[in-house]
């Protein structure tokens, strides 16, 4: 009987895999006439805006390292020059960036920290075009003005930012799981509710996720768990795939504001990875195979003090449009 049934599922496969292909083709050709390979003004923006997002990240980890990322800030410096070269200082993608050079700068000179010679110049001479003088652009925090109460949705969602700080304190398992409560009501397509999530708290395996994802140094060791948002794949048909990390994409903008609302300071995370590692890590962590790995949330109490980065909103008017 079993092998009837591994025939058949078998041949299922084959059946649907040419349509798979086409799609697959498609939509990866898509992708490559319209990613970041391809130099637009658009694509120069987004470049500008994630590269001064880890710049801004690094002014707000917790033990801040002077003299960190001297690279970056000199690509920083020559794409914004060539942008500018190219168009004009005016988009918030390039003010942006702008005002995290500033404030590299400004946090170093106040430590008497030497920057080389050629990172001073290159930022100081792009000073000219910035719009905002104010001197800093991170946010000084306390838990307690971080996690506001009582107040309009508006006021709550703009309250809720990427927190890397965490105190010594362990975070109660079941504000966990309520957080994850609270984020059930996420829609999903045809109401499968196919998101799953991993607490992941052992140190062994805390540890693990922390070598593999790159995104957490300098703090993930602080965070008392890490949460892993994957997707169950068994619940969609083949084409629908795009569809599956779209919900589980809103069900963790809703598990976000769920552990804002239980005071569990977060840190979402990317879990792009390629195929080997994906399979490393469904043996490592105990993840069926039928689920795929979406993102990574490292969680805990927040510290007393911390700054956390403002991260510049483009304008509304670039986000949406009329037809």
């Amino acid at each position: 009987m079993n092998t009837v049934k591994i025939i058949l599922n078998s041949l299922r496969i084959i059946k649907n895999f040419p349509k798979m292909l086409k799609h697959d083709i498609f939509w990866t050709y898509f992708q490559l006439r319209r990613s970041r390979l391809i130099k637009t003004k658009e694509s120069e923006l987004a470049v500008l805006l994630v590269d001064s997002h880890v710049l801004e990240k690094g002014l707000t980890m917790p033990n801040r390292r002077l003299g960190f990322g001297q690279q970056r800030v000199r690509n920083l410096v020559k794409y914004i020059n060539e942008y500018i070269s190219n168009y004009d200082a005016s988009p918030i993608q390039v003010q942006a960036a702008l005002n995290d050079l500033a404030e590299y700068l400004a946090v170093h000179k106040k430590a008497s920290f030497a920057l080389p010679e050629d990172i001073v110049k290159g930022i100081e001479n792009l000073m000219r075009y910035r719009l905002d003088e104010q001197e800093n652009f991170s946010i000084p925090c306390t838990a307690e003005s971080y996690f506001v109460e009582d107040v309009d949705f508006e006021k709550f969602s703009f309250s809720r930012r990427s927190l890397r700080h965490y105190s010594n304190d362990k975070v109660d398992i079941d504000r966990v799981i309520d957080a994850i409560r609270i984020a059930q009501n996420a829609p999903s397509a045809c109401n499968r509710q196919a998101t799953r999530v991993k607490i992941i708290q052992s140190k062994e395996a805390k540890e693990y996720v922390l070598s593999i994802q790159n995104g957490t140094r300098g703090f993930g060791h602080l965070a008392d768990k890490i949460l892993l948002v994957s997707t169950d794949m068994s619940n969609w048909a083949p084409v629908d795939r795009n569809s599956a990390f779209l919900d589980a994409g809103i069900f963790t903008m809703n598990l976000l504001y769920a552990l804002h609302y239980k005071h569990i300071a977060a840190c979402p995370l990317n879990a792009d990875m390629g195929s080997k590692l994906v399979k490393e890590i469904h043996k490592r962590l105990n993840i069926p195979m039928s689920e795929i790995p979406v993102c990574f949330i490292t969680i805990g109490n927040a510290s007393k003090e911390f700054l956390v980065a403002k991260s510049q909103r483009i304008d509304i008017e670039n986000v949406y449009s009329i037809v």
